[in-house]
């Protein structure tokens, strides 16, 4: 478990606390709000892009992909954040990932509260297998989904930009993936269309 709750520098959010096992989380007083879970690969730039979208430093990034090893908590304005483990190219054994999974997966199935998972995917490479594979259990077990193709200025034109938008409309469309945004962690307005996604979602029953 991580130490109390602490406010970021800038008051913009504040972490609740992390739990290394799904049956960690009931210690972490939560409030009664929708919880929106960001999952990807370990290189994928979600620590990042939580930072920008909460303003403030509230999840580590690191040089090496992976160092998110808890599920971690936030609470930012109507939301509580939750930051997953890291998926692909964490420096750790096979089965150290295949627990991680299996405490994510027993978390999702759990929390009555979860209204969105924020799918992250590398906006250079489009879908990945791992990215895949998240999506179908995510279908199956009736998940909200929303992908958000990161790194998206990336792109040293405009022109490539708009092509690479393109080809991932048209990925998403063969996937019949229906709800995605592209983004970026670092230029001016690169979160808004994730923040306009989190606006519309309903408060718990």
């Amino acid at each position: 478990m991580k130490s109390p709750p602490k406010k970021s520098p800038t008051g913009a959010a504040e972490f609740l606390g992390g739990a290394g096992r799904a049956q960690d989380v009931a210690s972490i007083r939560l409030p009664n709000i929708r919880r929106v879970a960001f999952a990807g690969r370990s290189n994928v730039g979600k620590s990042s892009l939580l930072n920008a979208l909460a303003g403030a430093k509230v999840a580590r990034v690191s040089r090496e992909p992976g160092k998110t090893r808890e599920l971690n908590f936030f609470r930012w304005k109507k939301w509580i954040l939750v930051d997953l483990p890291g998926y692909g190219f964490a420096k750790v054994s096979h089965g150290a990932r295949s627990q991680w999974g299996r405490e994510i997966t027993a978390w999702l199935k759990s929390d009555g509260n979860l209204g969105l998972v924020v799918s992250l995917v590398d906006g250079r490479h489009g879908f990945q297998p791992l990215d895949l594979e998240l999506l179908a259990f995510l279908r199956g077990e009736g998940i909200p989904c929303l992908v958000a193709f990161t790194k998206m200025d990336k792109w040293k034109s405009a022109n490539q930009r708009r092509e690479a938008e393109r080809k991932l409309s048209s990925e998403c469309a063969a996937r019949a993936v229906t709800d995605f945004v592209f983004v970026s962690s670092t230029a001016k307005g690169g979160v808004a269309p994730l923040a306009s996604a989190l606006h519309k979602l309903k408060r718990p029953e």
